[in-house]
């Protein structure tokens, strides 16, 4: 729990993946630019996040949209210049990039705090404001100045609100306080925990050349208390042939581990250890080889400058400081088509990447980034040399491994309260049986004339249920559109009430039809979203349709790329505040909103507020909620403080669906039991059980 006395200086990072849909959210040109953001915040990358969102709404309030300063940084000492007058707020800085505006705000609040505005003799104000979060904003942020300047105006105790509000929404890690030289983990979790996975001793022999050096290997010392990630490969072979070709004496390569896989049929998933990653050896694993040239991937490239003195000394610190792991599998050649990466391979590196990252001191909820040192913790051989290695199918497989790998890690680790893993089998809640998935999954006749229901066997009926087991959201499918494109290849899209789509060609698994956040997701185009989008006739008459150059059609694509959901228009209800300014509300099916006041751009409604989003209050959120059926003289409505109501608030804020209540479902167990499920149209279900409070169905 985060609060206004929380320790401002010892607030960690977050995972890139938070920033990613933190920007998605809002649909912020900061998207792009993320993980350069992250790198240049370092380790106060959640604060920084925060007061970005606090400070400018991740750069979408649209008042200086060139300067690329969403933190609002005004000139002071080391950065004058450029700058931007904002007409009655005065001058802000003008950066070329987002990333140095987090760099500048870093170096003012921690790298040069000591001396950032510091008088003769004196320590600067970052340097003297006091722990908390509330301090930081007081005493140096954001101090209410004297009657009769412009800082009378300031509201610090509201500022650090919002900051604490932010931060506690996204799970901000808090570090403990530990030695400057030691890693310092996350509050409550605990290190080591984290079993270690079945492994096959396959350790390769010494490798001696006749004139007494070691090929593939240095001798280095002990890399125990060095190793600061993991590092992922592709053979391009299997686990035998890669255990040979490490074993030759002529052959100047080795890596710590190998993962079986599609070549490997009676070993897919098994893990061998080719080298000890705590031994003397470092591998020559993750470097430049012969023929090859250097990444100019950020991360790797971030990774060398934290180790600036270790390169400069000639060592390689990509090999000594990271675990390196292989998979099994052909790379593209001449010779060969890329092979799939296996579900045993990622269930497998999952879990190892997992022991390792627990073993070097990395918390479940900064992974995969540094709790203290500014870099990555998993990493792959293309984020240091131009090979093509480990491909893109073990790529396209990333974010799965690194979902897989925190579950466990936060299984074990626990902390912030959370010991159990992530639930993504929606039969293992709690209030939920395959009796329910197969009553809220519906039914639909699909343009091909199958009849599609509830098989928990189905590809898409899987996705279907991992998605509700992550979001509380079970919505009833509406729809199957079947594309011939040829007559062996066809285009299948499952749709469900809250705009929910799993894309399916022939010959491939069923995925979410999601994209980069830049244009159309593959799989779709400008027809489909018209015909998903639909039209409606807003309350003053406006028509509005999908045009991708409009502003709220972008954003609702951005969303929708970036989630997966592509609900179509409802309605726009307008309310004119005055003859200047009017608030537009696009209303989707499954609740979710696009709010757009007079002269600013349209946001998904969500956060900004107290008890209510800016730009909602309790009269639209009675509006939306609806009602639900009379039960013993009550009808279910909303009302501050109910347990539905505030749920259903809680869920709305967090994705900018305010759905409407569509049934309430009782079953009486017993006499005394009684389970009721209150399910709204975005598939959103609340469940209360005799005795028990009231909680969203998810894992």
């Amino acid at each position: 729990m985060i609060t206004l006395d929380s320790p401002w200086r010892r607030l960690g990072a977050f995972p890139i993946a938070t920033w990613r849909d933190e920007f998605r959210r809002v649909g912020s040109p900061m998207l792009p630019d993320a993980d350069a953001c992250v790198e240049a915040a370092g380790p106060h990358g959640a604060l920084a996040l925060a007061q970005a969102f606090v400070e400018d709404k991740y750069a979408t309030t649209g008042s200086k949209p060139q300067a690329k300063n969403p933190l609002n940084l005004r000139p002071g000492p080391g950065r004058m210049t450029p700058t931007v007058t904002v007409p009655g707020k005065g001058e802000f800085l003008v950066f070329d990039a987002y990333a140095d505006c987090f760099r500048e705000w870093r170096r003012r609040l921690f790298d040069e705090a000591e001396t950032y505005k510091a008088p003769p003799g004196g320590r600067g104000p970052y340097a003297l404001a006091g722990e908390g979060i509330l301090d930081l904003i007081a005493d140096a942020y954001c101090p209410k100045g004297p009657p009769g300047t412009p800082e009378f105006a300031n509201d610090p105790e509201a500022y650090a609100r919002s900051l604490v509000t932010m931060l506690d929404r996204l799970n901000a890690p808090l570090l403990d306080q530990v030695d400057d030289d030691q890693d310092a983990p996350a509050a409550g979790i605990v290190f080591g925990r984290v079993p270690r996975p079945s492994i096959v001793d396959k350790t390769i022999g010494d490798k001696i050349l006749p004139n007494g050096d070691t090929n593939g290997y240095n001798l280095l010392g002990t890399r125990k208390g060095l190793l600061v990630g993991t590092c992922l490969h592709r053979m391009h072979g299997n686990l035998q042939g890669t255990f040979d070709h490490f074993s030759r004496v002529d052959i100047g390569a080795l890596t710590d581990y190998g993962v079986g896989g599609v070549l490997d049929p009676e070993r897919d998933g098994q893990i061998w250890q080719y080298n000890d990653p705590e031994g003397e050896r470092t591998p020559w694993a993750n470097g430049v080889g012969p023929g090859e040239g250097s990444s100019d991937d950020p991360a790797g490239i971030a990774f060398k400058r934290a180790f600036a003195n270790e390169m400069n000394q000639g060592l390689i610190p990509h090999n000594r400081r990271l675990v390196s792991i292989e998979t099994s599998g052909f790379l593209p050649d001449h010779d060969h088509t890329e092979s799939e990466v296996t579900d045993a391979q990622v269930d497998s590196l999952a879990h190892l990447v997992a022991f390792w990252q627990d073993r070097i001191g990395v918390p479940w909820n900064v992974f995969p980034n540094h709790p203290t040192l500014g870099i990555k913790t998993l990493y792959f051989h293309d984020s240091f040399s131009t090979k093509n290695c480990p491909g893109q199918k073990l790529h396209a497989r990333t974010d799965e491994i690194i979902e897989k790998a925190r579950a466990i890690m936060r299984q074990h680790q626990g902390g912030h309260g959370v010991v159990a893993a992530t639930i993504t089998d929606p039969t293992k809640i709690e209030g939920i049986d395959a009796a329910l998935l197969k009553r809220w999954f519906g039914k639909v006749k699909a343009e091909d004339g199958q009849t599609i229901q509830y098989d928990p066997a189905d590809p898409v009926a899987k996705l279907w249920g991992t998605a509700g087991a992550t979001s509380g959201e079970f919505p009833a499918i509406t729809e199957v559109q079947v594309f011939t494109d040829s007559p062996q290849q066809t285009r299948r899209y499952t749709r469900f009430g809250d705009g929910l789509t799993v894309f399916q060609t022939t010959g491939a698994k069923p995925t979410l039809l999601q994209g980069n956040g830049a244009g159309f997701p593959t799989g779709m185009d400008a027809g489909l979203a018209e015909r998903w989008f639909g039209k409606a006739t807003a309350e003053d008459g406006q028509v509005v349709r999908f045009d991708q150059s409009d502003a709220v059609c972008a954003l609702w694509l951005r969303n929708g790329s970036a989630t997966g959901h592509y609900p179509s228009l409802v309605e726009v209800e307008v309310f004119e505040d005055s003859p200047s300014q009017t608030r537009r509300y696009y209303r989707f099916a499954g609740g979710l909103t696009i709010f757009q006041p007079t002269s600013e751009k349209p946001r998904l409604l969500h956060d900004g507020g107290e008890a209510f989003p800016a730009g909602m209050d309790a009269g639209l959120a009675r509006r939306w909620f609806g009602e639900g059926p009379p039960e013993n003289g009550h009808t279910l409505h909303f009302q501050q403080g109910d347990p539905a109501s505030s749920l259903w608030l809680g869920a709305g804020i967090e994705s900018g669906q305010f759905p409407a209540v569509a049934e309430v479902q009782v079953f009486k167990d017993s006499p005394q039991q009684t389970r009721r499920y209150t399910r709204f149209a975005d598939g959103l279900t609340i469940f209360e059980t005799t005795g028990e409070s009231a909680r969203i169905l998810r894992g």
